[in-house]
């Protein structure tokens, strides 16, 4: 129920950042860790505002703050960002933050799959999906819209993560602008 879930955030918010924000002022302990676990309460902050007290602006500021720490976080460790990772920026309607995102291609620069870890060209890899988030946050339509229609003709093939084909479903009809398809689709998802 929301009840308990808002009773189980409050729990994270509780903790607080006391000792993150401590260690990160001393200079002591792991500067990346402190960013990454500073991170959970704030977002759970940023939760308890929309879902607890039906506070839009208290969201879009807790969804920025988690942003920056994020940002922060990914400075310090060069760790790629995850698409997950694009809810908040796009929560805080912070244009600045949705740019930084949006600029931030350095996962997707080598087109060597060894320095990746993943292959932006193959559509039955992970970094293909990712790539997808990037193109679209981008509007790079017609290149989105050509690696949609690759991956949907060869849907028998793939395997591995078949429950993202829908998001490429999404991708497709946004690429279009088909905003009765993208809400169809949207509907779909939310079924049980």
């Amino acid at each position: 129920s929301v009840k308990s879930g808002i009773e189980k955030i409050q729990g994270f918010v509780t903790r607080g950042m006391d000792e993150e924000i401590y260690l990160l002022e001393s200079g002591r302990g792991s500067r990346s860790g402190c960013l990454l676990m500073s991170s959970n309460p704030v977002m759970s902050r940023a939760m308890l505002a929309y879902f607890a007290d039906s506070d839009a602006t208290a969201l879009k500021q807790w969804a920025y703050v988690a942003s920056k720490l994020r940002i922060m976080y990914i400075h310090e460790t060069l760790n790629d960002n995850v698409v997950e990772e694009l809810l908040w920026p796009l929560i805080s309607d912070n244009q600045e933050i949705i740019d930084w995102y949006s600029k931030f291609d350095a996962q997707y620069w080598p087109d060597d799959p060894r320095i990746t870890g993943g292959d932006k060209h193959n559509p039955k890899d992970w970094m293909y999906y990712r790539y997808q988030s990037w193109l679209a946050l981008n509007q790079r339509w017609e290149e989105l819209a050509e690696r949609c229609e690759r991956i949907l003709s060869m849907q028998d093939e793939i395997k591995k993560d078949r429950m993202y084909l829908i998001d490429h479903r999404f991708y497709l009809a946004l690429s279009r602008g088909d905003t009765s398809g993208m809400e169809a689709i949207l509907n779909e998802m939310c079924q049980p």
